[in-house]
């Protein structure tokens, strides 16, 4: 109890700002402790704050406080209602050590540049340049000029920026609102929300295209809202319309990322804090800002990279050309125009202008991070108008994401969705989607796996790397490819090869972001034991690295089954009559106004998605049952 309490303490010094010491070691102390309570406390505080900040600690509270009082003050604290003797001279102590090194004036947790390694900006350049290659060889000063100097792409551009920034910023300002929120109130139940949220983010585009019509559409359930009576119904469409789906979509992930974040914060800090007294402001400044930001940019840049790229819901939600952003450009200079120099041009740009918040997002990988999850102790609940407040801060995210995702449901079940799945038009685009998408988990998990397999010892560099398939859209690849092929044949007649490939690297990223952790957590932990035993290459990953990563294995298969199950940009450049996913289909039925087909549809979507992420746990669930059988 007494080291817990020590550790609190130190936290405070933390918090304002102490970290190693440059000066030399102050005076004696006017009231010298006992040498086993010294180097309690130094114990307790050193893998907090270093052994030369703890010094400085002990020293100055030795000259403000008696052992007796000392004590007396660890005891009150630990309850909550320190004497204002103790708080004073924690104060100022904290006060003395803070001018030592004040880490958190400019919190290192920021993203900087120099946070990525030149290595990994190197090797990343090359691989971009590699990929890129079949495109420059269809670009010439001539289609530079006349491409970026036609006034209509130049316009296009900068709405794409806008309208990207413009949906990450929202989306991680309500966000990272809801998450403090739930961080604050803790309540079991918006945890498991909190929890739970990023999920979302594995959500078809179509399927959210496809909530936000149901309850804000021309036919929805709060039509009148958005559009006025009398009106023709086209007020959800346009740029209204791509911002409703960006913040369905998004807003559950910034709360997973930033709450994730706020959860890093130990519960010592708070009581600590409590404890000195700190105003509100110096709180937010010094508990809850250094773990916000890192979240908030992550969060941010990642949300760009989406929204910069958000195809699907600029085909079906976008309203016409005049909210057309860079992909759907490319899509019909490839697809109708077959203008391959046009469409290089806009390609390299788009990837070029995602290149630098695709640095600035990397600069977060390579910060210092603890990864620890916490208990958050608040010695107060907040009083009862506050919670009102807060719940109503919620607002947001009920209406923009669990409510059109609960009224979505329902709508489906409404339909005729039995009916539906008789006819032949839904099984074949069941079957195409199966026949995609199994594969390119498995592959993509696959590979994930032999790649960090091979770079064991360098998880931040690899990550680096692999983060490249971010910010290089499936659109892109896909222009590549017909690049590529395009003196071998028809690349549009059929699709499976050209999808697959898409699907296996637009899921790379995620896959391996996913992987690294029970990786590098099964190397630290098997690295002797396989040294003394000599296990190596596949004995050493069959009995030492799968048992500890069958468990996100099998989260990590589901996740890159739904990514490519879900993908429409792949699906729209290599689809056709031979060729026809679920969401190729649900967009085709939206187009002939055959909504209740296309609700069915979306509906079985869903149950596919439902599917993959529970029927891996229930297999790993019964062969652990069958496991547990088998023993003694």
């Amino acid at each position: 109890m007494k080291k817990a309490m020590l550790v609190a303490a130190t936290a405070g010094v933390l918090l304002l700002g102490a970290c190693q010491k440059k000066e030399s070691a102050p005076a004696s102390p006017k009231n010298v402790y006992a040498p086993e309570v010294v180097n309690t406390f130094i114990e307790a505080c050193k893998p907090q704050g270093g052994e030369e900040v703890c010094k400085c600690l002990i020293n100055n509270i030795q000259n403000e406080l008696t052992q007796e009082q000392f004590a007396q003050g660890e005891a009150q604290m630990m309850g909550g209602q320190p004497s204002p003797e103790f708080s004073a001279a924690m104060k100022k102590a904290v006060g003395e050590c803070k001018n030592i090194h004040p880490a958190l004036d400019s919190p290192a947790s920021l993203t900087r540049f120099g946070n990525v390694p030149p290595a990994v900006i190197a090797a990343m350049s090359g691989l971009l340049a590699l990929l890129l290659s079949p495109l420059l060889l269809y670009i010439s000063p001539e289609s530079i000029q006349l491409t970026l100097g036609d006034l209509y792409y130049r316009r296009v551009i900068i709405f794409t920026l806008l309208q990207a920034a413009s949906g990450a910023f929202l989306s991680t300002l309500l966000g990272g609102l809801s998450a403090i929120i739930i961080w604050r109130l803790q309540s079991p139940y918006l945890r498991r929300i909190a929890e739970f949220s990023g999920l979302c983010f594995t959500l078809p585009s179509v399927t959210a295209v496809m909530f936000i019509l149901n309850i804000y559409g021309n036919s929805g359930l709060f039509s009148l809202i958005i559009t006025d009576p009398g009106s023709d119904g086209t007020g959800i469409y346009g740029l209204t319309g791509m911002m409703l789906v960006y913040l369905s979509l998004n807003i559950p992930y910034a709360l997973s990322v930033i709450y994730t974040h706020l959860m890093q914060i130990p519960g010592e800090y708070i009581l600590t804090a409590d404890a000195l007294s700190l105003t509100r402001w110096a709180f937010w400044r010094h508990v809850i800002l250094p773990a916000l930001l890192p979240g908030a940019f992550r969060s941010f840049f990642i949300i760009f990279c989406v929204c910069f790229t958000a195809f699907p819901v600029v085909m079906m939600i976008g309203g016409g050309p005049e909210y057309s952003i860079m992909e759907t450009e490319i899509f019909r200079l490839l697809r109708y125009e077959y203008d391959l120099p046009a469409a290089a041009v806009l390609a390299v740009s788009q990837t070029l202008l995602l290149a630098i918040p695709g640095l600035l997002m990397l600069s977060a990988v390579f910060s210092p991070a603890q990864g620890i999850r916490y208990r958050t102790v608040f010695l107060t609940a907040p009083a009862f108008p506050v919670k009102v407040w807060m719940t109503a801060g919620l607002l947001p995210l009920l209406l923009l994401c669990l409510f059109p995702l609960g009224f979505g449901i329902l709508s489906f079940t409404v339909a005729d969705v039995f009916s539906v799945i008789r006819e032949s038009t839904l099984q074949t685009a069941l079957f195409h989607t199966l026949l995609t998408s199994l594969p390119a988990a498995v592959l993509g998990v696959i590979l994930a796996v032999m790649y960090l397999l091979l770079l064991r010892t360098r998880f931040s560099a690899e990550y680096g790397l692999s983060a490249v398939f971010l910010f290089v859209s499936p659109v892109v690849l896909g222009t590549v490819t017909v690049m590529v092929s395009g003196g071998i044949g028809d690349t549009f007649a059929g699709g499976y090869i050209p999808t697959l490939i898409l699907h296996i690297l637009t899921a790379f990223p995620f896959t391996v972001s996913l992987l690294k952790s029970p990786l590098f957590t099964a190397d630290q932990r098997g690295r002797k034991l396989c040294a003394s035993l000599n296990l190596t290459g596949l004995r050493r990953f069959m009995y030492i690295d799968l048992p500890v990563i069958r468990t996100p294995l099998c989260r990590t298969f589901s996740v890159a089954f739904c990514l490519s199950a879900g993908d429409f940009s792949a699906a729209a450049l290599f689809g056709g009559d031979a060729y026809t996913p679920l969401t190729l289909l649900i967009y085709r039925l939206r187009g002939s106004y055959r909504q209740t087909e296309a609700d069915a549809t979306g509906f079985w979507l869903l149950c596919l998605f439902v599917l993959a992420f529970a029927l891996p746990y229930l297999l790993l669930k019964t062969n652990r049952r069958a496991v547990a059988r088998r023993q003694p």
